[in-house]
């Protein structure tokens, strides 16, 4: 019986071994293997049942749900391809293998049906012949080291999570056009963050200067637009730099370019991530990956407390201690400052995120400097928090 031939060929797939462990493939051959032995047809029924139900999450179609494990299913192939590789035995298995995949979902249900002779009962139905499986997996490979793999491809913005990078859910959409002001950092951002997806030397950048400049935005806005041009962006907390080595490690066998990006960086006096940030930016023994480059917003320059008792005589060495303490910015290769912008800057912000408002200008720079004062001083946040507010005033 073709059934009995199909279940004995699956269990010798190779490449996409890990489908045996995959729920519908798994209720798949669990199926077959119920119509083969001498289970009841109380049995049989059950399995047909379980089969079905596994496909619920995939339109009911078994070519839907095994096309989307492959596309997140790192096997020794896709390996072959990310690295530059090519293998033409692995090219030939993998050909007969998706052949083989496809036999699979092209099992119809009134096939299975009648092999319950005399059962006349309710059995549920799913899709066939939907997809061709090996036109579309290797459609999807095509452009992997450009587009990405996995959750890598259609994502630009992950974080570190507890043991893995995860996509964010809710990233925010920011683009550059959307951002005023600081037009020469950005340009700088941009240029830096190009020169790594074109392959060159890109340097790690602190982006430092007063709150709500824009500086964690415009790293946010610089990979939203080069997302697809290969860019993603991992955000690690500040108590997660004990984990960079190995997520660097990790980041450097892709093909695509990463920023990690550090915000809002500031240490205490005995902050252990200090130091090993200082060794991760220079001076380990782990060089850093050519396609990985790290981005650190920070309010100070110098991200550490420093205080003039520090810089009395009672250490013999008290220069080296404060150039110690003050060496982390200096191994960041751009830094950046984002001060508080002059008032006729920050009116300039106001005028262009204020649109075609019909507010006469006087009155709406007044407006303005009166929000700034109240608010405690102008920034790019405070000029766009008070248009926003004039908007929704009228």
């Amino acid at each position: 019986m073709i059934e009995k031939q199909l279940r004995s060929q699956l269990r010798a797939l190779c490449i996409t071994r890990g489908l045996l462990h995959f729920e519908p493939v798994k209720k798949f051959l669990q199926m077959l293997d119920t119509l083969e032995d001498s289970s009841s047809t109380a049995d049989r029924i059950s399995s047909i049942g379980a089969y079905a139900a596994s496909l619920l999450p995939y339109n009911m179609d078994l070519a839907t749900a095994m096309l989307d494990f492959l596309k997140s299913d790192r096997n020794v192939y896709v390996e072959n391809i990310l690295a530059g590789r090519d293998n033409q035995a692995l090219e030939a298995m993998l050909k007969a293998e998706l052949e083989l995949l496809t036999q699979a979902a092209s099992v119809a249900p009134q096939l299975i049906a009648s092999r319950l002779p005399g059962y006349r009962g309710y059995l549920p139905i799913w899709q066939t012949g939907s997809h061709d499986i090996q036109t579309e997996y290797c459609n999807y490979l095509k452009d992997v080291r450009t587009a990405g793999f996995g959750m890598f491809r259609g994502n630009y913005m992950f974080a570190l999570g507890r043991r893995h990078v995860y996509p964010v859910s809710h990233p925010d959409p920011v683009r550059l056009s959307d951002l005023h002001g600081y037009e020469r950092q950005r340009s700088v951002v941009l240029r830096n963050t190009r020169l790594l997806l074109e392959g060159g030397t890109a340097s790690n950048v602190l982006l430092y200067g007063d709150s709500g400049t824009g500086k964690s935005t415009t790293v946010k806005a610089v990979a939203n637009e080069l997302g697809p041009e290969g860019l993603r962006l991992v955000e690690v907390r500040k108590s997660q730099i004990h984990r960079l080595p190995r997520l660097l490690d990790e980041l450097g066998r892709e093909p695509l370019k990463f920023v990690v990006f550090i915000d809002d960086l500031s240490f205490t006096d005995e902050d252990d991530n200090f130091g090993s940030l200082k060794a991760i930016l220079e001076g380990s023994v782990q060089s850093r990956a050519a396609n990985v480059v790290i981005y650190a917003t920070s309010n100070r320059r110098r991200m550490i407390r420093e205080t003039f008792s520090e810089r009395g005589d009672d250490d013999i060495h008290a220069n080296e201690t404060v150039q110690q303490k003050t060496a982390l910015s200096d191994r960041f290769g751009i830094t950046l400052a984002f001060t508080n912008p002059k008032r006729d800057d920050f009116l300039q912000m106001v005028r262009q995120l204020a649109g075609d408002t019909d507010v006469p200008e006087e009155e709406l720079f007044a407006g303005a400097e009166r929000y700034a004062l109240e608010k405690g001083g102008r920034s790019g946040r405070v000029a766009r928090q008070y248009v926003e507010q004039l908007a929704l005033a009228r």
